[in-house]
């Protein structure tokens, strides 16, 4: 911590999670916040942060072991690419569908035994919410390339539009439907939009980038600015790629009925018997679909920096 200090005082420079230096005179920081920012922005101090943050959410029932083990991973790749900045992002995410669907669960337990899974979430719904996060972090590590930012952000966004338009979608008073042929399905099966439900996703998306946007000046990113568009850009990204979620879970999802009940269910288990798929592929589950939602975000966030030389 002495040697910490003696290097902030001596060349008044601020060492971030980035190993980037900007200089504390023309940023205005004095020593003790110098310190501070030092030791919140070490990428070891942020991975115990990560582990503790993941326990806690396990204990609190919102993960499983496995959903705990693939979020430390995917946390603390975070952490080495993008610092605290990274990380707040990854929280903003997490943490709002978390609630979100907490806060929502008294209305939806009648679509309990539909849904493939509850809201506790296992390893495969972590990676295939943040796996392309964590893909973005280790690109832009590898390469210190911005437009990896912008597919992590825009990733994130995505995986964010998508838990709000489910969790919001399920309180509409108007039934949900096809996006295309605009018929009918039931509340809680893959495929149906609302407009409350876009409402939501729209919201979703645009809450992760928020978030981006007005912490980007937190961590030094170099000198290319990300223009207004550009975040605005990234929004719409977001937004559009639930409609991937939607229509991959209404034309490829598997569907299957119950032998005992009849009932249509995402489940291969309904009352305690095996059901029989009605429609999709069988190995087509809601966490391949939520991939499709995600990489669709990072592939579009990418070329957006690309296009825009980011």
């Amino acid at each position: 911590m002495k040697d910490t200090i003696y290097q902030l005082e001596s060349s008044l420079h601020l060492i971030n999670g980035s190993n980037r230096v900007r200089n504390l005179k023309t940023i205005g920081f004095n020593r003790e916040r110098a310190i501070t920012m030092t030791l919140l922005t070490n990428e070891y101090v942020l991975l115990v942060g990560v582990v503790l943050i993941a326990y806690i959410s396990f204990k609190k029932e919102a993960l499983t072991k496995t959903g705990m083990a693939a979020s430390i991973v995917i946390g603390g790749i975070i952490t080495f690419a993008f610092s605290l900045y990274g990380l707040l992002i990854l929280a903003s995410f997490f943490l709002s569908s978390s609630i979100l669907g907490r806060k929502l669960d008294g209305t939806q337990g009648r679509h309990e035994t539909f849904e493939e899974k509850g809201e506790k979430r296992d390893a495969k719904q972590v990676l295939a919410n943040g796996g392309w996060a964590a893909a973005a972090s280790l690109l832009f590590i590898l390469t210190d390339d911005m437009i990896w930012l912008l597919a992590f952000i825009s990733s994130l966004a995505s995986a964010n539009s998508d838990t709000w338009a489910s969790a919001i979608g399920k309180q509409s008073h108007s039934p949900p439907r096809r996006l295309l042929t605009k018929e009918v399905v039931p509340v809680g099966q893959s495929g149906g939009t609302t407009r409350l439900g876009n409402l939501g996703a729209l919201m979703g998306s645009a809450f992760v980038v928020l978030i981006g946007y007005l912490l980007i000046n937190m961590q030094d990113f170099g000198s290319v600015p990300v223009p207004w568009f550009v975040w605005c850009l990234i929004i719409m990204v977001g937004f559009i790629s639930q409609w991937i979620d939607a229509l991959s879970g209404d034309f490829l999802q598997a569907l299957y009925q119950c032998n005992k009940c009849g009932r249509f269910t995402e489940r291969n288990i309904h009352c305690k018997k095996s059901t029989t798929i009605v429609k999709g592929r069988m190995w087509m589950d809601n966490d391949f679909v939520n991939h499709l939602c995600t990489v669709f975000g990072f592939i579009l966030g990418a070329m957006i920096g690309v296009y825009f030389n980011i």
